[in-house]
């Protein structure tokens, strides 16, 4: 999932589907159930978390710990980019 992380950031026109073939993956759906489950963030969701903490540094991607989404609740930050469970 390493890989499909950096193309997703590094190819940002690139559709999830077009990620998943070039992974390995024939079937989109399966490519991100698997992709939430080791990352905890779906791809598009990913993908969108890279993008908006710093466009200028895309080749590096997010700190690899997902920002809070739909399934998280955030508290207040620890420090830039440091984000905590909440509970």
């Amino acid at each position: 999932m390493a890989l499909a992380a950096d193309l997703l950031v590094e190819q940002e026109t690139a559709t999830v589907a077009d990620i998943a073939r070039t992974v390995g993956y024939a079937d989109p759906f399966g490519f991100s159930a698997a992709f939430k489950r080791t990352r905890g963030v779906d791809p598009s969701g990913f993908r969108r978390a890279a993008t908006a903490t710093s466009p200028a540094d895309s080749r590096t991607g997010p700190d690899r710990t997902a920002p809070p989404g739909p399934d998280r609740t955030a508290t207040a930050p620890a420090g830039p980019n440091v984000w905590t469970r909440g509970g």
